[in-house]
């Protein structure tokens, strides 16, 4: 049995989030993934396809194992992206090239989410910084703070 993920990135550097194009990389983008698959030294080999648009970066992932974290799997991928395509390190902020904006974790594995990382995610969604993002993910972000308020409040 497979488990699917699909994981939603940004450039994390909100400077230059707007100018980067993923196009202009697309071909490093497909020889790290073929790289990454090359490599022994992954644990629980998983198979990566990627998808691209000007400003985000979808990698699908296949894993024999369940990831609590999915874009952690993504460590190695990235490292090796980033010694093929050099104009990504001006686009690194504390340490990070890029940002999930959104992972799809399949319905039945919704049970076997902790407790732990839903707070941290609970966490992100009420405690990140608000300014530093654009109009639309504010109020992406707004509505969805809504929703968790009307479920715990239980408000109709």
């Amino acid at each position: 049995m497979a488990y699917n993920y699909d994981v939603k990135l940004e450039i994390a550097n909100d400077k230059v989030r707007d100018v980067f194009d993923f196009n202009s990389i697309e071909p490093q983008i497909k020889e790290a993934i073929e790289k990454y698959h090359a490599l022994n030294t992954v644990r629980n080999k998983k198979n990566l396809s990627y998808k691209i648009s000007p400003k985000i970066l979808e990698i699908s992932i296949s894993s024999p194992v369940k990831l609590d974290v999915p874009s952690k799997a993504l460590a190695k991928f990235t490292r090796i992206l980033i010694e093929l395509s050099p104009e990504l390190e001006g686009t690194i902020a504390n340490g990070r090239v890029f940002q999930s904006i959104q992972i799809s974790i399949p319905v039945s594995d919704m049970d076997n989410i902790s407790s732990s990382e839903t707070l941290k995610k609970l966490i992100d969604i009420f405690c990140d910084d608000l300014e530093s993002e654009d109009i639309q993910k504010k109020h992406e972000r707004l509505k969805i703070q809504r929703e968790i308020k009307k479920i715990i409040f239980n408000v109709h």
